[in-house]
């Protein structure tokens, strides 16, 4: 991506974020909805995630050495437990939103995809 390229992203990300105004500006009742009782909320401390943030506070001292065959390179690889908890795992306000998500659609089944540690699911 070219430097004026992402100066302009910039430029447009602060500048849509100035207009947008509130969540009383979303016209489509179903974001309205959506907005307010998961985004918002899990900007939130919420009880329900804090066994799951001690959790990953445990992995990220954990340092038990793993091997494993990069992808990318087809070589092998060692990383401990801590350093893949610490830069492979979601946010934590990403892994809320999904949460939250899920309690909002309730879905039947769920199916996640490379799930590294597991933390998200």
């Amino acid at each position: 991506m070219k430097p004026y390229s992402i100066a302009k992203i910039i430029w447009l990300y602060i500048k849509q974020y100035i207009q947008s105004g509130n969540e009383h500006s979303i016209h489509s009742p179903f974001v309205f909805k959506f907005y307010t009782q998961v985004i918002k909320a899990a900007r939130k401390k919420d009880p329900r995630f804090a066994p799951i943030a001690r959790f990953v506070q445990k992995l990220t001292h954990n340092k038990t050495q793993l091997t494993y065959t990069d992808p990318s390179t087809n070589q092998p690889k060692v990383q401990t437990i801590g350093y893949i908890a610490k830069n492979a795992a979601k946010p934590a306000l990403l892994g809320r939103v999904l949460g939250l998500s899920l309690d909002y659609f309730k879905p039947a089944m769920a199916l996640e995809l490379g799930t590294s540690l597991g933390i998200s699911a």
